[in-house]
């Protein structure tokens, strides 16, 4: 008991000071999304985002997000302005995305990272499933939804969404695919595996931990546990990396997103 209660203590006292330094702190340079276009979802029912899109209009092709400067960032960090409105209609939910996209390049926390899933899920999805002018505009949102699953700095990969997905990454730093498995939102594994890679090349996954979690998961890295620790709302699994390398964990509970 006392164990459990250190441990849920530590992952507050790293909420707490997350949310300060995502208040205080952009990076230097941006983070970059990996292109929508390189990101292939393989749900098979109505969570699958591409397809939801596709089916209410085959001609849509996804949209580059907003760009910010790092002084804007700056500005709306600092007034609060990386929080989202998650009771709104769709089309607060769709401009809060293409507000908090930039902003998510600019700090890389997990938190701006959340807000825009819970957005995508609870009220842009739905939105894209019923009649009306709304639905061919959260269509689009979903359709570019493949553009900010992942992103990535130098070594460094960000998970954003968790969806059954494929990622192919290819960057001057970086040329490697990454499988996402999960049964997410209904159920609670989560696995990626890494394909793709030169033998032993150093690769840092910053995997977005789901909200609604008292403790953090335990991590198997090819079937054994390791120490992973979590900075600004993501599981970090930093090593060198082999072609059908795997990373494993089952959440206590599916993701909630406090509405």
């Amino acid at each position: 008991m006392r164990a459990i209660r250190k441990t849920e203590a530590a992952m507050l006292l790293a909420y707490l000071t997350s949310c300060i330094a995502l208040g205080q702190e952009v990076r230097r340079l941006p983070l970059t999304f990996v292109p929508a276009d390189s990101v292939v979802f393989f749900d098979a029912d109505a969570a699958n985002l591409e397809a939801t899109a596709l089916a209410v209009d085959a001609t849509l092709r996804p949209r580059p997000y907003p760009e910010m400067s790092r002084r804007e960032a700056r500005r709306a960090l600092r007034k609060g302005g990386w929080r989202a409105d998650r009771n709104g209609d769709v089309y607060r939910a769709v401009g809060d995305i293409n507000r908090l996209a930039p902003l998510l390049q600019w700090c890389g926390h997990g938190d701006v990272a959340a807000d825009i899933s819970a957005l995508l899920y609870h009220r842009v999805l739905p939105a894209a499933q019923t009649e009306g002018f709304a639905r061919h505009m959260a269509a689009q949102a979903l359709i570019s939804a493949g553009g900010i699953a992942y992103m990535t700095g130098g070594e460094h990969v960000y998970i954003n969404l968790l969806a059954n997905s494929m990622a192919r990454i290819k960057t001057a730093d970086l040329s490697l695919t990454l499988d996402q498995i999960t049964s997410l939102p209904y159920g609670t594994n989560v696995r990626f595996r890494m394909g793709g890679v030169p033998t032993q090349t150093p690769v840092t996954l910053h995997i977005r931990l789901p909200e609604g979690q008292t403790s953090l998961p335990t991590i198997f890295v090819n079937g054994r546990s390791e120490a992973c620790p979590l900075q600004d709302g993501y599981i970090v699994v930093s090593r060198r990396w082999n072609t059908g390398d795997e990373v494993w964990f089952e959440l206590e509970k599916t993701e909630s997103y406090g509405d």
